[in-house]
This record gives C-alpha cells, sequence and structure tokens, in this order.
C-alpha cells in the first residue's frame, strides 16, 4: 500500500490517497481504524507501518481526538506531513468504509474515507477516482 499526497489536479484535491494495495493490507488499515475507534490506540504513523510505502514523503499521524479535525498539515515543517484527527465514532465509520477493500481485489474500486476537512482521504485500489 502506498501513501501520497496530492496537492492539485482535480477538482478533489487536495488529498491524500492510499493506493495500489492487495486485500491483506486493507486488513491491516482496517485493523488500525478499528483500534482507534475502540480506544485501544490514541495515535499511530501511517507511514511507519511495515506494508505502507511513502510517496514523495508523505506522512500522515493518525489520532483519536476528543474533537473531529479532519486532516491537517502536521507542525513538522515538512509540506507533506499531516496529521488526521478524528473522533472514536468517526474512527468507526472509516473502519467500516474499509472494509469491503479487506476481500479480494475489486480494480477500479474507491472510497472517500474522511472528507471533514479541505483535504480528504481517498482509498483507491489502483489509485484512481
Amino acid at each position: 500500500m502506498h501513501i501520497e499526497y496530492i496537492p492539485d489536479g482535480s477538482y478533489n484535491c487536495p488529498l491524500i490517497r492510499l493506493f495500489d494495495f492487495e486485500a491483506d493490507e486493507a486488513r491491516e488499515l482496517h485493523n488500525l481504524f478499528a483500534r482507534l475507534a475502540s480506544g485501544t490506540v490514541s495515535e499511530s504513523d501511517l507511514a511507519a507501518q511495515s506494508w505502507m510505502e511513502s510517496v514523495g514523503g508523505c506522512r500522515m499521524t493518525l489520532h483519536s481526538a476528543a474533537r473531529r479535525r479532519g486532516i491537517v498539515k502536521a507542525d513538522s515543517g515538512n509540506a507533506t506531513s499531516f496529521a488526521c484527527l478524528l473522533t472514536l465514532d468517526d474512527w468507526e465509520t472509516v473502519a467500516e468504509r474499509t472494509l469491503p477493500f479487506c476481500k479480494p481485489r475489486r480494480e477500479g474500486s474507491y472510497a472517500w474515507l474522511d472528507d471533514t476537512s479541505p483535504l480528504s482521504l481517498l482509498l483507491s485500489v489502483n489509485g484512481s477516482w
């Protein structure tokens, strides 16, 4: 699975795209979202996961937060570092939206996992939407 920041070039931009993955990687992603939803994990660096590969240095830290802020630029000074701050209920929704991708690969399928801020989070099997 790859994570990439796409700042422009489409009506839907800017966005963070998770793409090019198999069902087992989608299951890993779903499990991470489910742990955030349950409160078992409160923070996780998505690009640091063994099954994730960063494109262009894109990084995103996932946080369980008391208040939904969506995806925001991180304070690191890196133009491709982000934080995704969602409530436990929001993470539950994101986990549910990931479930269809945990089945055998479906070419051309995608889902908007979060669009609560100007930066959206896209999950796409082949990178398109």
